[in-house]
């Protein structure tokens, strides 16, 4: 019988200031990527224009298709406002 890995799922509370460096790499991400499509959106290219630096990005987000994913995510949650 073969037994599924067991998975760890951590949470934690982010800071006001952790808050505002993640919405702001989200914001740049977003942008880059209206702008230039998947290419434009690396994780340097985020840092520079968050303001962060790129360890930062990967204590929120672990890979670029990550980051990617909560792009749509919070693009998903503006339409649905608008709507």
């Amino acid at each position: 019988m073969t037994t599924a890995p067991e998975t760890l799922t951590l949470s934690r509370r982010l800071s006001p200031e952790q808050a505002a460096r993640r919405s702001a790499v989200v914001a740049a991400a977003r942008t880059l990527a209206r702008e230039g499509g998947y290419a434009a959106v690396t994780m340097q290219s985020v840092a520079e224009h968050s303001g962060v630096g790129r360890a930062t990005l990967y204590r929120y987000f672990a890979s670029k298709d990550h980051l990617l994913a909560e792009v749509v995510l919070a693009w998903g949650a503006d339409l649905s406002t608008e709507l």
